[in-house]
């Protein structure tokens, strides 16, 4: 299928480059006014494509309208089962996590859920808020199991992982979260064991990533290097939660382990964040969770500008903090986080791309993947104005039309 979008008020791409942008870089995006793009068989052809409606199968008026790069979600738990919305409430009232975890809620009760959820339950389930996100302009989702107890459930979350990526509907970029809680009844350490020996070697191939929740009161950088190690030595690559709670030097101890990203960094020191920079790491800051959790505890720029450190923004999409919406993260970096409107589109687009591995995704450039989204606004500036309004009007994934003039279009 080709398809030519016409007439765009403005094009707009991070600069032209392959790797990820620091924050000083991240100060400027590349705008094209009232140009039209080509796509070809799922590829963008042309930038610049004028007004060549012959031959194209599909043609879309953008006057007026602003097409960017659709955004990356590089990190997400979006796929359980049941809802914690009680829990809300008991936070409201102050209740603490820990009473919640005492009282049989939280990480556990979700893990219950979907532990007893089978299959199609859970995708039904799930793809309710892939097309949440979807509808605020992801065409990739990054998508974490770790929501079980044994391997038998983190086979059926990386089952429904493919389930997703067969629809079509969108990109799917897949986690093996092998560390996230422990089971009651175990210890952390025996636990690892348990993951390394028997979870690794079945699930090697089934997911691009390996993650472990290493944090006060999580798992310790102990287990979490042995962890992250066998699995990067069966062809995983290593991403970490680290200092959202507190700072247990994780950063330092798993750095030698080549993270792809490290993801929360609330708490981290800027010599750290130097140091994961120098590595080749990305840090993935998720404003959402902590304007849900902690609003007086919001991630700031000026820390990653002072590390020189490429950042992705991503909605931590879970049932502690459900809310799969990237307009909103987007607006959040901006009007509490310090970002600059440019800095958060290059965070949410090449950035998130590129702490995902993605080479061909997060920007309009010829031979680049088909993702690409329309916004009914003039201007990539409007964005954190109208972010509540539904200015998504269109979206396209890899080539593919799933959301045509405010309506989502599902195809399988």
């Amino acid at each position: 299928m080709s398809i030519l979008i016409r007439n765009a008020s403005e094009v707009v791409t991070p600069l032209k480059g392959k790797r990820a942008s620091t924050p000083e870089e991240s100060r400027e995006l590349q705008v094209q006014k009232n140009c039209s793009i080509l796509v070809e068989d799922g590829k963008i052809e042309d930038t610049d494509a004028g007004d060549r409606t012959s031959g194209s199968s599909q043609v879309i008026d953008a006057s007026g309208c602003t097409v960017l790069p659709g955004f990356i979600d590089p990190h997400t738990h979006m796929i359980f089962y049941g809802s914690r919305t009680d829990e809300f409430y008991s936070r409201i009232a102050g209740m603490t996590y820990s009473k919640i975890l005492q009282q049989g809620g939280g990480i556990t009760r979700t893990a219950r859920e979907t532990q007893m959820a089978d299959r199609n339950g859970l995708f039904s389930q799930t793809m309710k808020r892939v097309w949440d996100s979807i509808s605020h302009g992801a065409t990739t989702i990054e998508i974490k199991s770790g929501y079980s107890i044994d391997l038998a459930g983190e086979l059926k979350m990386l089952d429904v992982m493919d389930m997703i990526e067969a629809t079509g509907n969108i990109n799917v970029v897949k986690t093996f979260l092998g560390l996230h809680f422990t089971p009651p009844g175990t210890d952390a350490s025996t636990f690892t064991d348990r993951v390394i020996s028997e979870f690794l070697p079945r699930l090697s191939g089934r997911a691009q990533f390996a993650d472990v929740f290493c944090d006060a009161g999580a798992f310790g950088t102990d287990d979490s290097y042995r962890f992250l190690d066998a699995a990067r030595k069966l062809g995983f690559k290593p991403k970490a939660h680290v200092d959202e709670i507190g700072n247990i030097g994780a950063i330092q101890a798993l750095n030698g382990i080549g993270l792809a990203s490290a993801d929360h960094i609330l708490k981290s020191s800027v010599d750290q964040l130097q140091l994961l920079s120098r590595s080749g790491g990305i840090g993935v800051v998720l404003p959402i969770t902590s304007y849900l959790l902690d609003p007086a505890d919001m991630p700031n720029i000026k820390k990653f500008e002072d590390a020189r450190l490429p950042v992705a923004i991503g909605t931590d999409t879970s049932p502690a903090t459900y809310c799969p919406d990237m307009l909103f993260a987007i607006y959040l970096s901006v009007r509490f986080c310090g970002f600059s409107i440019e800095q958060a589109i290059n965070s949410a687009t090449i950035n998130a791309a590129r702490a995902l591995s993605e080479d061909t995704k997060g920007a309009v450039e010829k031979g680049y993947d088909a993702d690409l989204i329309i916004l009914d606004t003039p201007s990539y500036k409007d964005i954190p104005y109208k972010f509540g309004t539904g200015i998504v009007r269109d979206v396209i994934s890899s080539g593919r039309l799933v959301r045509k003039n405010g309506v989502n279009i599902p195809h399988a």
